[in-house]
């Protein structure tokens, strides 16, 4: 009796059983307050502790993974030397026929909703292609096929776990590009309304015989604006007339500007992702790649002077 609590007592006092040094993948499951050793999982296999000496070790690992996120570990004399996220090579073969079907699912997505009256998202009243639309429209695009191809990667890296579908967050440039993307929507349909219905009202008040009467101006003060021209609605959508040059078919250096401006973004983004999606990490929150700060003003410029030529011009 005395000798089986001898061996219980050693037994008990006795250290987890520590990894041999090497390294290995293993999921996170906590670390102790004072970050001086981390719990993980191989596996199946039981839960094991892990010293962690260095303190630029654990300010790696201080509020940057949550439980169930996947690790490669470093061990060398018995303690954690390196620690990072999992990540999971995947080839240019396989990026490209991600973003080709993310692709195909949200054009056949809106043709399976809206059959033939699918391209009209991108064409005004006036039945031209609209700026403010097709460069939403693009960009939406971009985010969409972004999200959708950087969350089904992930859950295939991972053996299609479950918790890896998902958990990929926008950052803030990108948010704020997008936000801009559709300010200018909203602006440039805010523009043509009014200045189609201040239109609509001069004819129909000429029509009547009774002529708008202004105010007379001050002395010297210059006469005022005519009216806003009735936009006459086009024979047929012309994409590439539509989207550079005015009513009248003259090229137009604010839509220029912003169509050109729009596929710069678009092209260095894609560029971005593509690099993004050849290393996936395995953490349940990751974040896809932000828009530089350049990009972000140029965008913004360029989105100005598009509505600045949309109210003074046509």
């Amino acid at each position: 009796m005395k000798l089986a609590f001898l061996i219980l007592l050693t037994a008990a006092t006795v250290p987890a059983a520590v990894r041999p040094d090497g390294t290995f993948h293993a999921m996170y499951r906590g670390a102790a307050s004072d970050l001086t050793s981390i719990a993980v999982t191989e596996g199946a296999t039981p839960e094991i502790s892990l010293p962690v000496t260095d303190p630029a070790v654990r300010s790696q690992i201080k509020d940057r993974f949550v439980p169930g996120d996947r690790l490669t570990i470093t061990v060398a004399h018995g303690a954690v030397e390196q620690v990072g996220p999992e990540t999971v090579r995947i080839n240019d073969t396989d990026r490209v026929l991600v973003l080709a079907g993310c692709l195909a699912v949200h054009l056949g997505f809106g043709f399976l909703v809206l059959g033939r009256k699918f391209k009209h998202l991108l064409i005004g009243l006036d039945n031209r292609y609209s700026n403010s639309k097709c460069q939403m429209a693009l960009w939406f695009g971009v985010l969409a096929i972004t999200y959708l191809s950087a969350t089904f990667l992930r859950w295939a890296a991972s053996g299609y776990a479950p918790e890896f579908a998902g958990g990929v967050d926008l950052p803030k440039n990108l948010l704020l590009l997008s936000g801009l993307s559709v300010f200018s929507f909203g602006a440039a349909k805010g523009i043509t309304s009014n200045k189609q219905a201040a239109a609509t009202a001069a004819v129909e008040a000429a029509a009547a015989g009774c002529p708008p009467a202004p105010c007379p101006p001050a002395p010297g003060a210059p006469p005022p604006p005519p009216p806003p021209a009735l936009k006459v609605p086009a024979a047929q959508p012309q994409f590439l007339r539509d989207l550079l040059c005015d009513d009248n078919g003259n090229p137009d250096i604010g839509d220029y500007q912003m169509m050109a401006v729009t596929a710069m973004a678009v092209g260095v983004y894609i560029t971005q992702i593509l690099g993004f999606l050849g290393s996936i990490q395995l953490l349940h929150h990751v974040t896809i790649p932000d828009v530089d700060s350049t990009i972000l003003a140029t965008f913004g410029l360029g989105q100005g002077a598009y509505l600045v030529k949309k109210q003074l011009g046509d």
